[in-house]
């Protein structure tokens, strides 16, 4: 049986949080907000594919602009509780996995460039 890539599913688990508890609670005064936090969430799911589909210094380019991408939805969320738009619970729940983004992404990072992450063939890194 497989393991569920962390990182992936936390990432699925914040876009399916902010399409349940933090969309529906947006005025259409402020649906920029809203496709702005919307496309970064998409942004983010992507460079994760991406990132895990690549090797070296590719790998380590996507992984660093996941962290950019992390940061903008940060300040996004960040703006739409000081818009009143969200209550402070749904916050603390999207920032919390924002955070857990963050520090799984920068310990895959730092277990790759340590050698732990396995070294393995794209065929053989499907099969894990």
């Amino acid at each position: 049986m497989k393991e569920e890539f962390l990182l992936l599913s936390k990432i699925k688990w914040v876009y399916s949080y902010s399409d349940k508890y933090i969309y529906p609670s947006f005025p259409k005064v402020f649906m920029t907000l809203k496709i702005e936090l919307e496309k970064q969430l998409l942004k983010l799911l992507e460079l994760v594919y991406s990132a895990n589909y690549n090797r070296g210094s590719i790998r380590q380019k996507y992984q660093r602009e996941i962290l950019v991408c992390v940061g903008m939805c940060d300040s996004l969320i960040g703006l739409i509780k000081d818009k009143k738009i969200i209550t402070n619970k749904r916050f603390l729940a999207f920032t919390n996995a924002l955070n857990e983004i963050r520090v799984l992404n920068i310990g895959w990072m730092e277990s790759i460039e340590k050698g732990s992450f396995y070294n393995t063939t794209r065929k053989e890194a499907a099969n894990i």
